[in-house]
């Protein structure tokens, strides 16, 4: 498979995950009991949404930046789904971080690759 279809491929897979992590972000905010439910989201998708020009650019060095800041959301992902009352949003949470960890990288090693070749 050429190195270009790769990397589509991997950036097409980063930008489904992270528009589902989102998602899953926005629901959970907007089933708190508490009020402020639209400044925690902003608080938590600011990271993500200040790459965002950058990898629909395809920017190899944001993708590799994005690699590092979705390891927060990991951790914390993982702390949601050990908890005894964690349900299937958590689970899923979880998956996405590592799908967006994933494609990320693979997405900055092959557009690194194809700027080489």
């Amino acid at each position: 498979m050429p190195l270009e279809l790769k990397a589509k491929l991997a950036r097409l897979a980063t930008y489904t995950s992270l528009t589902l992590l989102l998602s899953i972000m926005l629901v959970w905010n907007l089933q708190r009991e508490t009020g402020s439910t639209w400044f925690i989201f902003i608080i938590q998708s600011l990271p993500i949404c200040a790459l965002l020009p950058g990898i629909i650019q395809g920017n190899r060095r944001i993708y590799s930046w994005l690699c590092f800041i979705i390891l927060l959301y990991f951790v914390l992902a993982v702390m949601n789904a050990m908890q005894s009352l964690a349900g299937f949003l958590d689970y899923l949470y979880l998956g996405l971080t590592v799908s967006v960890f994933i494609s990320s990288m693979m997405a900055s090693r092959w557009l690194s690759n194809t700027i080489h070749h």
